[in-house]
């Protein structure tokens, strides 16, 4: 059995600071600080409301990794 859990992950880019996620979490693991959702990774369970919840999809479970801010994806990426 695997014993890495999923863990969320908030882009500080997206965030439009709507507080959805914070109001959706059970575990209090989620608050809009300076309009970005901040995770608190400890109080966070990897239940995935939140990322069901955002409207922007700006939270995202990763497998196996620790938690990081996303650079949001451009059009222009260099090659």
């Amino acid at each position: 059995m695997c014993s890495v859990r999923p863990r969320m992950q908030a882009c500080q880019h997206a965030c439009i600071g709507c507080k959805k996620c914070e109001k959706i979490c059970k575990f209090d693991a989620i608050h809009v600080i300076d309009n970005h959702a901040v995770i608190d990774y400890d109080k966070c369970r990897s239940c995935g409301l939140c990322v069901k919840e955002c409207p922007k999809q700006c939270i995202v479970k990763q497998v196996g990794k620790r938690p990081a801010v996303v650079k949001p994806k451009t059009d222009a990426e260099p090659t």
